[in-house]
């Protein structure tokens, strides 16, 4: 019998799921169309320059490099998922889980899409993200059991499970409201106080004399702990399969089911949840655009406002007014203040004292901080790179492009370089007292991250985008990294191997004390670092807002 309403339904999951061929097809052409340029064509070889042995290594790597032992994956793995079902349950918000993009909600919700049709909507979108996301997470796993195969299934089964898991419970609480909400934490809870009072009645009053394997092997034995990770058992099973059939094959289909099950569960918990997803999407997308625009560390951080007022600076040839907004922009971002102060300061807790050789000890932290530096870069843009949408304004300043530069250039600067003098101070007082290498340490890390941040702008300036890319899946954007950090690494490299030469050479062939040859040391750092100057000053001359504008 002809049924209308199941002939729309039908029509409407045709469309629904011509809209993911219609984006994958978007997708492959905004990276076709990177290729038509010189720096994508560039980008994109050094990314699968990298990717390629990547790949080829998980399948031509000597059996003897494996790393991930499949009894202790056996043994340990169900626990260790299962404690990872709990902290999701228990700290999900559920924004991500039903998150919908701004067009996706201006083109899909006015349309005559039911919730349901929405949701096979979103759950093939996740079918196809976690098909796609697999293969790279499943590389690395690959390579340590030499089973690339059923590390994929396995992997594959775990992200779909638990993320339609989310998407349960995220359902469920919206179809119970904010009690459902408090319950689903108490409920977390209760089964984290379950699982400790498992894990101490198990170790006995021995527990002190134990080791940590050792208790970690009392607390998997224990009854309860081993019937309550048992549904976490196949996802291991899977992935740690000796052969493809029937061990491999038998574990996947009980993956199956479970997820299947799982996403049964989605669609009978039937929510008004349109409303809150639009405006949770709305909070998700101005979270990416912070990061596009400010850095990593933006998408965790709002600017607040602090009683605290910066004086306006001296002119200084424009740079001044520059440097100031830039200060002032980063003083209303106090956490992340706080996120570099802790990562700089990092080393002086992870290094040792030498009381025989403490200069070991020092020049070793400043190696470490910036190694961490180089790392840490990409989350400060309080210059060029967040002010790509102002690009225009900055033409228009009467200034020159030398005292520009050095506006933008020298706010992150000095938020990396202040917490390393304050971790020089600290660790000239709390540790190996005051010696002449922390002022050495104090001094050449200064050039070296104006160095590093000045590296970040010139890349930026001739090759603009954005701090996040639009693609993750953009082997171009992935090259760009690649590039960017070998780029940051050998010109650290090859300004602080030819100042410490020159220091040398300074005292060997003069006889010159060893401050005489720090000091020529320094000013060789220097002028690395001040090429960079007008090499930005160039690149901000010739980027064109109407072409170089990023996306």
């Amino acid at each position: 019998m002809w049924n209308p309403a199941a002939k729309g339904r039908k029509a409407m999951d045709r469309a629904l799921l011509l809209l993911h061929f219609l984006r994958t097809k978007g997708l492959l052409r905004r990276w076709g169309k990177t290729l038509r340029s010189v720096k994508g064509i560039l980008f994109t070889l050094v990314g699968m320059l990298v990717f390629v042995p990547w790949i080829l290594s998980v399948f031509f790597a000597p059996r003897s490099q494996s790393s991930v032992d499949p009894a202790t994956m056996r043994r340990f793995g169900p626990l260790g998922l299962l404690l990872y079902a709990i902290l999701s349950i228990a700290l999900s918000t559920g924004e991500r889980v039903l998150y919908f993009t701004p067009a996706e909600i201006g083109f899909l919700f006015p349309a005559p899409f039911s919730r349901k049709s929405l949701l096979r909507f979103k759950i093939i979108g996740v079918v196809l993200g976690c098909a796609i996301s697999t293969i790279f997470i499943s590389v690395g796993f690959g390579q340590g059991n030499r089973r690339p195969l059923q590390a994929y299934v396995g992997l594959l089964f775990v992200l779909l499970f638990f993320h339609l898991m989310g998407m349960a419970v995220s359902l469920a609480a919206e179809a119970f409201g904010a009690m459902a909400r408090t319950f689903r934490r108490r409920l977390a809870l209760g089964l984290v106080a379950i699982l400790l009072a498992a894990a101490l009645i198990s170790l006995g009053r021995s527990f002190m004399e134990l080791t940590p394997s050792e208790m970690l092997a009392r607390v998997e034995a224990s009854p309860v702990i081993k019937y309550a990770s048992m549904p976490m058992r196949p996802f291991v099973e899977t992935f740690t399969a000796e052969r493809i059939w029937p061990d491999m094959i038998g574990w996947a289909a009980v993956c199956a089911a479970m997820t299947f099950a799982m996403g049964l569960l989605v669609f009978v918990t039937d929510a008004q949840y349109l409303e809150s997803s639009a405006a949770s999407s709305e909070k998700m997308y101005q979270r990416m655009l912070r990061v596009r625009k400010g850095g990593l560390v933006a998408s965790s951080t709002k600017p607040v406002k602090t009683g605290f007022k910066l004086a306006m600076l001296p002119w200084l040839g424009g740079a001044g007014p520059i440097l100031w907004r830039q200060l002032a922009s980063a003083l209303r971002s106090p956490w992340r203040m706080l996120l570099v102060f802790a990562v700089v300061l990092l080393p002086i807790f992870l290094i040792p004292p030498m009381p025989n050789r403490p200069q070991d000890s020092i020049f070793l932290s400043l190696g470490m901080g910036l190694w961490f530096t180089v790392m840490l870069t990409p989350m400060i843009a309080f210059d060029f790179r967040g002010d790509v949408d102002r690009m225009e304004v900055l033409k228009t300043l009467p200034t020159s492009p030398i005292a520009l530069v050095i506006g933008q250039v020298l706010t992150p600067v000095l938020m990396i370089w202040v917490p390393q003098m304050v971790g020089v101070a600290c660790m000239a007082v709390i540790r190996e007292g005051f010696q002449a290498e922390h002022l050495i340490a104090a001094a050449i890390g200064l050039p070296a991250i104006f160095l590093l941040i000045g590296i970040e702008n010139l890349l930026f300036l001739f090759f603009p985008t954005r701090m996040a890319a639009a693609n993750p899946a953009d082997v171009s954007a992935f090259g760009r990294q690649i590039f960017l950090m070998l780029a940051k690494i050998f010109s650290l490299a090859v300004t602080l191997g030819v100042s410490a030469l020159v220091g040398v050479g300074v005292v060997y062939l003069f006889g010159a004390g060893r401050f005489v040859g720090f000091a020529a040391a320094l000013v060789v750092a220097c002028l690395f670092a001040s090429i960079l100057i007008p090499l930005m000053a160039f690149a901000f001359l010739r980027y064109d807002v109407a072409r170089d504008t990023p996306a």
